[in-house]
């Protein structure tokens, strides 16, 4: 009976399939989520030459089109919705039937205008609402691949999209092309209208959605937001409540995650050129870990254009003095 059964190859196939099946799988989803960085790195590099088309004759247009803003210059610490955005945002629900111009705005009017037009070509790569909190049920390829047949209209898609932009993208621009240093103004033109280049660096926080692969490529934003991983604050948080850990004992653990961050320094400087925007979807990635769901996963990705700035070396119709030249 024994040496019958040691002879026995019936159902040896089916074990070896189960053997070959898992890391072709893994590779099969790695192969997917690679092909989907690959394709948003060309889309925000396209985004970062519409960002540059757009500041070449943005920043030295009339002031009059950009509520009073001066010529040449990039006001970071203005807040509220140009006349630029909800005008745009009043076309696009005109169209889609959506209130695009009610997201929060940072910058000035021209940074604004330049923002608006690098964010269109970065709609389709934005997730659904629904998708940064989700069950594992609901993660799969089919909604990675946004197929068509979810519970978001276009509408909702088109409407999402430009809130997540304003949370997940940044327009900086670079005083040198490559170099982190940040340009907030330009220098006059010249007498036959030279105005240099402009180099406008686009930063976007892309969702990975493949599942299995998101976790080997891409990263938690709470855990590189914070340094803490969200899964292990869910835990903590679990056995502080349990009364299994103290007030002083959860501190100790918290300050020791942070000091483990050497992980997230290669996305730091990317990270750095958004800002506190990402504070928001970060909240959302610890909230759906807490919740059971798997946690979103991101990678900052970035690029940048140069092209010849357009300039116009007269006054505009009202100007005079030091606004112009």
């Amino acid at each position: 009976m024994k040496n019958d059964l040691q002879r026995d190859t019936r159902g040896a196939v089916y074990v070896e399939f189960l053997l070959a099946f898992i890391p072709l799988f893994f590779m099969f989803l790695g192969m997917i989520q690679m092909g989907m960085l690959y394709g948003a790195s060309l889309v925000v590099q396209h985004s970062s030459n519409v960002a540059a088309r757009a500041a070449m004759v943005v920043m030295d247009d009339d002031p009059r089109q950009y509520d009073g803003a001066t010529r040449r210059q990039v006001d970071t610490s203005a807040s509220g919705a140009s006349s630029f955005i909800n005008s745009a945002g009043g076309f696009i629900a005109g169209i889609f039937g959506s209130g695009g111009g009610t997201a929060s705005w940072t910058g000035g009017a021209r940074l604004q205008a330049v923002e608006f037009a690098a964010g269109m070509p970065l709609l389709p790569l934005s997730p659904s609402a629904v998708s940064l909190i989700r069950t594992g049920q609901t993660e799969t390829v089919r909604a990675a691949l946004g197929v068509p047949g979810g519970v978001d209209s276009a509408e909702a898609r088109v409407a999402w999209g430009l809130v997540y932009n304003r949370m997940a993208l940044a327009v900086t621009f670079a005083s040198t092309p490559g170099q982190s240093a940040h340009a907030t103004s330009f220098p006059r033109p010249t007498a036959e209208g030279n105005g240099g280049p402009v180099t406008a660096r686009v930063t976007y926080l892309y969702n990975c959605q493949v599942p299995l692969a998101n976790r080997l490529m891409c990263d938690d934003l709470f855990f590189i937001r914070t340094g803490i991983p969200a899964g292990a604050v869910a835990g903590l948080i679990g056995s502080f409540s349990r009364g299994e850990l103290t007030f002083d004992q959860l501190q100790a653990a918290l300050a020791d995650y942070q000091q483990r961050n050497a992980r997230r320094d290669r996305w730091q400087s990317r990270l750095d050129e958004l800002g506190n925007r990402v504070d928001v979807l970060s909240a959302i990635s610890g909230l759906s870990t807490v919740l059971g769901g798997p946690t979103p996963r991101f990678v900052p990705i970035t690029a940048e254009a140069t092209m010849p700035m357009q300039s116009a070396n007269y006054c505009y119709q009202g100007q005079s003095g030091g606004d112009c030249w």
